[in-house]
Order: structure tokens, then sequence, then C-alpha cells
């Protein structure tokens, strides 16, 4: 065996035209950066440390810059890995954030915090996906490959009222549990423009059935020189829309709700532009259970008015009901009621 023993015990590799190569002992005697302790082992060479197996297999390389390659003779960054490699945990060192990138510089970074941004080292959210230039499209896309009729792509917004990860306390009534959103660039910053989110609509989960989840979505626009989203239609949980209100019929409408002025009255439009045929407002009437429209039944148009007090009142109205006991294919005689 060899055995060295000095106040700095230390081996030196020292070539007879360049001069000394390497060093192999106590980093004390020629490791000094960084102040080594007394029991420090170091390994010191003037160029490259090239470690190698199973023959004349180069396995790793530390080059004079101090970069290490692991696959690689030619190290570029402070660690290069030439082929897989495996990883339980990656940790940035300092608040610069962390990222991986492929050899153009496009990649993923993971922000201080926790934000991470593809294409954008800058990230606004905890994902925020950016694509630069003028001919492509910022695309996210989730594909489903399937033959089951059942299987399908979905994007889960989930929402519980606890601070915890570990924790699914209930929701309430009106809480809202996720939303999409559509921004436009002001010059200087990004502005809401229009939205969809949804909402809880009524009270969830009961003791006879814990997968009760009443909700509803609202849709949002944001009004020309304002600076902020307002609800303009509502699909409740009982599938009843309104429009500008809260409904409580299939369709309700409230143009007052919705900023119409003055010299514009609420309505619905229906333009036809075929040659030929009839534009049509089609109200059809079916008696409970799928029979046949009997006497005296049909459909009508009620005019009401407010009275000032939260109640509307009837006006007139305008029916158009059955002249037979039951409507028959090519036999539905009616008859007109004011």
């Amino acid at each position: 065996p060899l055995h060295i023993k000095s106040a700095t015990p230390s081996i030196l590799f020292e070539d007879t035209t360049n001069g000394y190569l390497a060093y192999v002992g106590d980093a004390q005697d020629f490791l000094t950066g960084d102040s080594p302790g007394a029991d420090s082992f170091g390994i010191r060479s003037e160029g490259d440390i090239r470690l190698g197996t199973g023959g004349n297999n180069l396995r790793m390389t530390i080059n004079s810059s101090g970069n290490v390659g692991i696959g690689t003779a030619s190290p570029g960054m402070l660690l290069d890995v030439a082929g897989a490699a495996s990883f339980t945990q990656v940790r940035a060192r300092s608040s610069a954030g962390l990222g991986v990138t492929d050899d153009g510089g496009n990649g993923i970074f993971v922000q201080d915090g926790g934000n991470v941004g593809i294409g954008t080292t800058s990230p606004e959210g905890k994902l925020n996906i950016a694509k630069q230039g003028s001919s492509d499209n910022a695309t996210f896309n989730i594909d489903t490959y399937s033959s089951g009729d059942s299987s399908q792509s979905v994007i889960g917004l989930r929402k519980a009222s606890s601070n915890s990860v570990s924790t699914k306390t209930l929701v309430v009534d009106d809480e809202k549990l996720g939303k999409i959103a559509w921004y436009g660039a002001d010059g200087d910053d990004f502005d809401e423009a229009a939205s969809i989110h949804a909402e809880i609509d009524g009270t969830p989960f009961s003791s006879s059935d814990d997968t009760d989840m009443p909700g509803a979505l609202v849709f949002g626009t944001t009004a020309d020189g304002t600076g902020s989203t307002a609800e303009r239609m509502r699909i409740d949980s009982s599938g009843n829309v309104g429009i500008g209100k809260t409904p409580d019929t299939i369709l309700d409408i409230d143009s007052g709700a919705i900023g119409e002025s003055s010299a514009e009255n609420a309505g619905i439009r229906i333009t036809g532009q075929r040659n030929g045929n009839i534009t049509a407002l089609t109200m059809r009437h079916e008696q409970a259970g799928g029979s046949a429209t009997g006497a005296d039944n049909g459909i009508g148009i009620k005019f009401q008015g407010y009275d000032g007090s939260n109640s509307y009142h009837n006006m007139g109205a305008i029916y158009v009901r059955s002249a037979e006991d039951s409507v028959s294919d090519g036999d539905s005689p009616g008859y007109y009621h004011f």
C-alpha cells in the first residue's frame, strides 16, 4: 500500500513539458478557495478532469470553467447531461427560478413562488402560456383517444371552501366555482372584456344525496366606456335562461338591466333572409305525458304592467286555443281569445 503522511499530504503530477498537471490530497494545500476544512480532500487539475469506466469510455467531464458534463466531453452549462436522466426532485438554489429548455431556449420556467411559465419567464398566474409572433396561435390541446362513447377530454375547475388542499369544506349558495375570462391589452396591461363563470345556485349536499351540487352559468361582457364586466345572461340550476336578470321562467328578458337607452325598446327580433320562406316565431303546446292538446288548451301572449311595488299585473292577453277535444294530424282548428 501507498501511505503518505505529512502536515498537508498530497500527490503532485508534473509533466516535463507542460509543468504541473494535477494534485490529489489535502485540499488546504492546493484548493484554498472557499476556505476548505482541515479534513478536506481535493482533486485539482490545470485542465479538464475526466472520469471513465469500462475501458476507454468517458463518463463524466469537469472542464476548466467548472462545467460538468455527463455523457458529453464538452459541457456548455454548469450541468450538461446528454442522454436520459431520472430525478426525484430538481430544486432552484435562489429566487431567480428554475428553467427547463430545449437547445433553442424554448421550454418551461418555474418562478420563485411556484408560478409556471411556458414561453415566458414572467408568469402572472399558476400557469401562464405565451406565444410570440404574428402567424401562430397560443394553443392548449387536450386529446382523448378512446372507442368508448363516454370518453372525453375534460378541463376541471374545482373549488372547496377551505384554505388547505387536504380539506374539502362544503361550498355554499352563490359561491363562485370557476371562471373563464378573455382579456385584451390596453397598451400597458390586460383588461377583462368578457367572461363565463360558474357558481352554486341553491343548497348543495343533502343527507339523502351527497352528490347534490346545483349550479348556474353566468355570462358577462364589458360595455364600451367601462372597465369591468357585467352580467348579461344566466342559466340557472333549473335550466331557465335569464337575459339581463335572474330568470323566473324558461326564458326571461329584462332590457333595462343591460343598459338599453331610453330611445330603444326591449324586444326580440327575428329576421329571415331566404326567398320563399316564412320567418316565424313558433310556440307549441303539448299535454302532460305527451298527449294531444285538448279543447280550450293552447298558447298565449300576456301583457303586464309594473305597479311600482315589485309586482306585475295583467293588462291584456291574446290566446290561441284548440276548438276540439283533441288536436290530430291534419286537423287542428283553433280560435283567438282576447
